[in-house]
């Protein structure tokens, strides 16, 4: 029945419908709107047969990316199965489905509460254990270690003699990520191993679970410095989800994609990432209207995230642009999108890019719809624009405000890395106001790193140089070695790029390096006229260094 139910939303010579050619080209979402209106009039009579009919619409939804879509059916479901007073793990299922659309639709504090209200009814371990590996997913989000340890351990206690080695698999990812987040790479990595075996012992070389599992194993391998690996497993995991054809087409596309987008510059480079955005583009476009446009534009976004990554800040600016006329409409105050304020930054449109982050800050804190990670990065990205923008005062009253971060959240404190994002961010304000005695405390004990838009290594190595301190060669050594390691990836017109090198030239200069210095004055110069659009402040080192050097240009 329900099979039959599914290919009739799919039947094209039905009343209403255009000729065969064009209908073919109708949208997925408006065939299922359709037969999900036929529901409740052909199946009056079959309450239980009308709530599993509309899990299976909510569920293709899900599939075809619709989440607010999704959410509508996914709640429906759940109150049709309340209703009929259905059996207690039928309404947990129900639970998890509403709580994945939710979660796609990055409304995390909901989703949350409908799985503690599931795993509140489910009597079957292994319904629990699927509620508690979309909590953890949750909860990786906004990595509390005490509270994700206590998931895991309840998970364990789930699956203890349960005969599910997918959900074994699943738990050994999840516990690999938490390793992971926690600086345990190797182990991480391990872990993900096995949990790779496992799903290829119980599903074939051509497993879906095993190569979701993968793109997570990409991700550890390139955190850990094993960027060709990290490329290998990544292609390996997408290949497997292409040769199953059908919806896992699109979700092999989705997920070259969403794998470069997390593991960018630490596997990537500029030309390598804009191949593969070019093949998940192509391949979403052969389903043309059939696939929401939400698909496409998450494409864009990640894609517009990736290229600001590498320095192509003019290009990522105007796909952010189009994404977001695609995306508010579905999801106005999700996470997604998030790069649209890192954009007109880098664009040197700084009035948008503080409407952006404020967008952020006056509606995601107090709907709690953002960790306190996520609160850390808007807090950082909005005082960044306003030092570009030569805010300088209000980049250090906003970044005073940040100890009050948790009570606004109603949350613990950031995690240990966004509290070393916010001394480098604090850094940074202090560098560029001549403040170099407190830029060096705050970095000092820092480890050397790129905490967001700021790299400690370049920054202390800059305040070494312009104090005069007897540490000017080794701050030398450390800032060529920066721009050769960013030059090796990024895109050769980056302003970042431009920015690092004349904030070398500058030291090369104050060194009395002046032929060294011309040269990352010319290659600055080069970069930031190809892009002439980016924000002022990528130029503001460079006139110092061309003062320095008695250049007129």
């Amino acid at each position: 029945m329900v099979k039959d139910f599914v290919i009739d939303l799919f039947k094209l010579d039905t009343p209403g419908t255009a000729d065969r050619t064009e209908a073919r080209e109708l949208p997925v979402e408006w065939l299922l709107e359709r037969g999900a209106r036929m529901i409740e009039p052909r199946f009056a009579d079959q309450p239980a047969l009308q709530s599993e009919l509309l899990g299976v619409v909510a569920q293709i939804m899900l599939d075809m990316h619709a989440s607010q879509l999704a959410i509508e059916y996914a709640s429906r479901y759940r109150s049709a199965v309340t209703m009929a007073a259905a059996a207690p793990d039928e309404r947990a299922r129900a639970a998890l489905l509403l709580a994945r659309a939710l979660a796609a639709a990055e409304l995390g504090r909901e989703a949350r509460l409908v799985l503690r209200e599931g795993l509140a009814l489910a009597p079957d371990a292994e319904i629990r254990a699927q509620l508690r590996l979309a909590l953890l997913d949750l909860h990786l989000n906004n990595p509390e270690p005490d509270e994700l340890n206590a998931l895991l351990k309840a998970l364990r206690a789930d699956l203890s003699g349960t005969p599910a080695p997918l959900l074994h698999a699943l738990a050994d990812q999840a516990e690999a990520r938490v390793m992971a987040q926690a600086g345990h790479l190797e182990a991480a990595i391990t872990l993900h191993a096995r949990a790779i075996a496992t799903a290829q012992a119980v599903q074939g070389p051509g497993s879906r679970i095993a190569a979701q599992l993968q793109l997570r194993q990409a991700e550890a391998l390139a955190e850990a410095g094993r960027a060709a690996e990290a490329r290998r497993v990544s292609e390996q995991a997408v290949a497997a989800l292409r040769s199953l054809g059908g919806k896992d087409d699109i979700e092999a596309a989705l997920s070259e994609a969403t794998s470069v987008a997390r593991t960018g510059r630490l596997a990537w480079r500029h030309d390598e990432a804009a191949a593969v955005f070019a093949h998940s583009l192509a391949v979403i476009d052969r389903y043309g209207r059939r696939l929401p446009p939400q698909v496409r534009a998450t494409v864009q976004d990640q894609q517009a995230c990736v290229q600001l990554q590498f320095g192509q800040a003019e290009s990522a600016y105007a796909l952010a642009l189009r994404s977001k006329r695609t995306m508010r409409g579905d999801q106005p105050y999700g996470h997604r999108n998030s790069c649209l304020g890192w954009a007109a930054m880098m664009a040197g449109d700084h009035a948008e890019a503080e409407t952006e982050y404020q967008r952020y800050l006056g509606h995601l804190l107090p709907s709690h719809r953002c960790d306190a990670g996520c609160a850390a990065r808007m807090y950082i990205g909005t005082a960044h624009n306003r030092l570009m923008h030569g805010r300088v005062a209000e980049a250090r009253a906003l970044l005073d405000d940040v100890p009050r971060l948790d009570a606004r959240l109603n949350d613990k404190a950031p995690d240990i890395e966004a509290r070393r994002w916010l001394r480098a961010a604090r850094a940074r304000i202090e560098l560029e106001s001549g403040h170099l005695d407190a830029a060096l405390r705050l970095l000092h004990g820092l480890p050397d790193g790129r905490y967001l838009v700021n790299d400690s290594a370049a920054l202390r190595a800059e305040a070494q140089c312009r104090s005069g301190s007897d540490g000017r060669a080794l701050a030398l050594a450390v800032l060529r070695a920066r721009v050769q390691a960013a030059a090796a990836v990024d895109h050769p017109n980056s302003p970042w790029l431009a920015d690092l090198r004349a904030r070398l030239g500058l030291c090369e200069a104050l060194a009395g390096r002046h032929e060294s210095a011309l040269v990352q004055s010319r290659l600055a110069h080069q970069a930031l006229a190809a892009q002439p659009r980016v924000s002022p402040a990528y130029r503001r080192v460079l006139r110092e260094l061309d003062g320095q050097l008695g250049l007129r240009r």
